[in-house]
């Protein structure tokens, strides 16, 4: 002070005697702001001079004056490094630290006006006001200046480090924050000077997801406060909770600036979360006298069963408010860092009440620790000089991971300063520094930016480009409340770090401590069980719907049911695909032991009666019937008998599927064909046709015009097969049960191969029928007529019943029927002829033969009485013979010759 004042009057002396009325009236005025501000920064701030100042603004007390005693601690801790950094003779040679340590009280309005003064220093020609003590007004109060600030450390929340930070940036002045976190400040196009010690809150979020998301909760309540800490923590976690599949069951920024909202909405949302039991867990990213309000209503509301997570604003100082702590208990906590540093706490345990002297806010802080007071005061216990803190307040009041932040904070300050002052490491222009002070605040800013150095906890602390550390670290520790004592612990039980940011690593040999003795649940859905899927809007809240039939799920929380392979089904529970039994068509079943006997009988029957009929092959009956088609009839008949045993017998594959395809149509033309050769009417219009074009093969005509029908269905058979060839299918009986079998779709091919043996048999039966009362070749044109009617009404039946039947009953369908068609030719054709040659040979005469026997047995019934009967041969009507016989008969020479009436005896 004497200094001061001898240089106010060694500066008068050199004002002119015009102006010293005013000068002196200037000086007094001055003198007596320089007493107030002296006298009010004994409660506000605490200086000590150096070549290079930092200023630390800490929110020692609250606006009401009351003691923070954790920023108490830091204020001493502050003093503290700077001493060990001017001690140390390896660091800033000849360079001196000063600090400026200001209670700015968390209040906005001060740490502005701090900012303002320390960019004013930089800001030539200022404008100021008389009352602004930081302004250059003019040349006469340049000696009572302090000198310029190089740094600033804080200030302790976000909200007041945002504007503070823009502007400090806009003169490159370097600002670290060992508090602040809002994840806008890692933004350098608007924050230029700004670093931290501390990682962003975008991180801690990352943190928070993880180890909500490692214990499976993925519906959880988030609190967060109405500022730029609360919005920016919201916002980083919804973000990194996302990419977790975690979601928030609510998330509200509560207003406490404004108590009336705060307390509505406060209100709302602990009645919200008493209304979702199962929603256990709740995070508040908020600071601890906001929360104190949130556990104040929950108490309330009688909300006790919530597992809270607390960001890192919120500490063991949160007892200080008037909680209930039984409802932290079990609850966990997320910081930064958290490890004790040996020396400083042996440091802070040694300082008495006589050293604390020296600084106010330690002072403060014993007397409230040992509830006396350093002078005599009436009604209070004076404190003896050498009481000292105990180990309980120190931990109840110590936030280690803040004092080391502020220390890490002063570090690199001092770290990048002097590797300034040595141009250790070169500008971006490839040049040396200005290392004459004052300094450059955007040099100082990229030293500092580069600066690394080991905390004093053994970890290394670097900058990355945003200003934020280069690796972000954070504890979470379990709550603990010690009933006896009514005391929170503190049990670190797990880190995070960004290198693995997915889960949190759990200490070895932790136990946990839950609110209610168990894991609680944080869930919107239960887990769908296997067989079940997720079906929902969200990835936390859905449906669980079983598995459509056919599909399987065996996993719990399946969000898709996947369809078991081809040869696979889906069991009842729909939880696992199990092998498909394939049924078939075989030669052991019921059915097919009737039809391969039957039809095995009548190859053997077909066998014995074509030799029956090679053996008798000159008779008239055989060269009536036309030897050659008659063999193509009887292999036909064979082929059918022979198609009925491979129907039930063959076991499905893409070559079986092919040959009973085109089997089935052969065998159909060629039966067709050779029926609608022996009838007479086509029989006559071959013979025209041999006679004018293919004379010398006239004898084989009719084979001829059977065999180029088969040609031709053999090109229509192979349209079809490369159109739409055959092939095996399965098709499902039940989902244990598929049948194979051959693919029964009839596409265009299909229909003109099956439709063009229906076609000849169709013109077979028309002309059959028309000639069905031809008496020449033992009427065989009357057989033929029934065995094309019966083959017909056969198809008939056959289309509609094939249509609908499924599985083995379409094989069963088919071969019933191709094995009735083959007996009804059979019955029709073969057997009347084997008939005569078995049991009335006489009747295998020539045809001339029989007829003259026929007249002269009919000319005897008309001769005879009306009572004597008239035998005909079996099978034959009695009546007068038709225009064709007549015709036949008159051209014979035998038939000139008048037939008298025979008696018959």
């Amino acid at each position: 002070m004497k200094s001061i004042v001898a240089k106010m009057f060694s500066a008068k002396q050199r004002i002119p005697k015009a102006t010293f009325p005013r000068c002196l009236s200037l000086t007094l005025c001055t003198f007596v702001l320089l007493l107030n501000n002296i006298a009010s920064s004994q409660d506000s701030t605490l200086y000590q001079d150096g070549d290079f100042v930092i200023e630390a603004l800490l929110p020692i007390t609250r606006g009401d004056g009351d003691l923070l005693d954790t920023y108490a601690i830091a204020s001493e801790v502050v003093r503290v490094t700077i001493d060990q950094i001017n001690n140390n003779s390896k660091l800033l040679t000849n360079v001196t630290l000063g600090y400026d340590i200001v209670n700015d009280k968390l209040d906005l309005h001060l740490i502005m006006k701090r900012a303002i003064g320390i960019v004013s220093k930089y800001r030539p020609g200022s404008i100021c006001r008389q009352d602004e003590e930081f302004c250059t007004a003019d040349q006469y109060l340049g000696p009572f200046i302090d000198k310029r600030v190089g740094a600033v450390i804080g200030p302790a929340t976000s909200s007041s480090s945002v504007p503070s930070a823009s502007l400090l940036g806009l003169y490159n002045i370097p600002q670290i924050g060992y508090s602040a976190s809002s994840s806008i400040l890692s933004d350098k196009s608007r924050f230029k000077s700004f670093l931290r010690t501390i990682p962003s809150d975008k991180y801690q979020a990352e943190a928070i997801a993880s180890f909500v998301n490692k214990f499976d909760w993925n519906y959880v309540f988030f609190l967060g406060s109405d500022d730029e800490y609360g919005r920016q923590g919201l916002a980083s976690f919804k973000m990194a909770a996302r990419k977790l599949k975690v979601c928030t069951a609510d998330d509200v920024n509560i207003p406490f600036q404004r108590p009336s909202d705060a307390t509505k909405q406060t209100t709302k949302i602990i009645e919200k979360m008493k209304s979702m039991p199962r929603v256990g867990v709740a995070v508040l990213f908020m600071f601890e006298q906001q929360a104190s309000q949130v556990l104040q209503e929950a108490e309330k509301q009688g909300l006790r069963n919530m597992t809270w997570i607390l960001s890192d604003a919120i500490g063991p100082t949160i007892v200080n408010y008037d909680i209930n702590a039984d409802l932290l208990h079990g609850s966990f906590g997320v910081d930064f860092v958290y490890a004790k540093i040996p020396e400083f706490e042996e440091y802070l345990l040694s300082i008495t009440v006589e050293k604390a002297a020296s600084n106010p806010w330690m002072l403060k802080l014993l007397e409230k620790s040992l509830n006396c007071n350093s002078k005599a005061m009436p009604g209070k216990r004076q404190c003896r000089k050498d009481e000292k803190l105990d180990n309980n307040t120190l931990n109840l009041a110590n936030r280690w991971s803040r004092l080391i932040s502020i220390i890490n904070s002063i570090n690199a300050v001092a770290y990048g300063l002097d590797n300034l002052l040595k141009c250790n490491g070169r500008l971006a222009n490839g040049l040396c520094p200005n290392t004459s002070f004052p300094l450059s605040g955007k040099d100082l800013y990229a030293y500092i930016q580069n600066a690394s150095f080991t905390s004093p906890i053994g970890e290394q602390v670097s900058f990355d480009k945003s200003g934020d550390l280069d690796t972000k670290k954070y504890t979470f520790r379990n709550v603990l409340l010690d009933r006896e004592k009514r005391t929170l612990e503190f049990k670190t039980v797990a880190n995070w770090s960004s290198l693995q940011p997915d889960r949190p690593s759990f200490l070895e040999n932790v136990d946990l401590t839950w609110n209610d003795g168990k894991i609680p649940s944080a869930t919107c859905s239960q887990v769908c069980q296997p067989g079940q899927k997720q079906v929902g809007q969200s990835d936390c809240c859905w449906a669980c719907h079983p598995c459509p039939r056919g599909k399987i799920s065996n996993t719990t929380g399946a969000t898709e049911c996947y369809a078991c392979p081809a040869g696979w089904y889906a069991n009842d529970g729909q939880t696992e695909c199990l092998k498909t039994s394939i049924d078939y068509v075989e030669s052991s079943d019921a059915f097919s032991i009737v039809i391969i006997s039957i039809s095995t009988i009548g190859l053997v029957a077909v066998v014995i009666v074509a030799s029956l009929f090679f053996y008798v092959k000159d008779t008239p009956l055989i060269q009536d019937s036309a030897p050659i088609l008659l063999a193509l009839l009887l292999l036909s008949t064979a082929l059918g008998f022979l198609y009925s045993i491979f129907q039930v017998s063959l076991y499905r594959t893409d070559g079986v599927c092919r040959l009973l395809g085109g089997l089935l149509q052969f065998v159909l033309l060629m039966l067709a064909s050779t029926l609608l050769a022996k009838t007479k009417t086509c029989d006559s219009h071959l013979k025209k046709f041999a006679s004018h074009y293919i004379k010398p093969a006239a004898e084989y005509v009719a084979l001829i015009f059977v065999g180029a029908l088969l040609l031709f269905q053999l090109l229509l058979m192979g349209v079809w097969f490369l159109t739409d060839t055959p092939f095996v299918r399965y098709l499902e009986s039940s989902q244990a049960v598929h049948i194979r079998e051959c693919n029964s779709s009839w596409e265009a091919g299909r229909f003109i191969a099956t439709g063009f043996p229906l076609l000849v048999l169709f013109f077979a039966t028309v002309f059959a029928f028309k000639e069905r009362d031809d008496r020449k070749n033992h009427h065989e044109a009357k057989y033929i007529s029934f065995c094309t009617i019966s083959i017909c009404i056969l198809l008939i039946a056959f289309f509609p019943t094939y249509r609908f039947a499924q599985g083995m009953t379409t094989s069963i369908v088919i071969a019933t029927t191709t094995l009735v068609g083959a007996l009804a030719i059979c019955g029709c054709i073969i057997l009347p002829k084997v008939y005569i040659l078995v049991i009335q040979p006489e009747r295998n005469v020539p045809e001339e033969e029989r007829e003259r026997s026929h007249n002269t047995v009919s000319s005897a019934h008309t001769a005879g009485s009306q009572h004597q009967p008239v035998f005909a041969e079996p099978g034959e009507e009695l009546r007068p013979p038709n225009d064709v016989e007549f015709m036949s008969s008159a051209s014979s020479a035998h038939e000139k010759d008048v037939v008298k009436d025979v008696p018959i005896t």
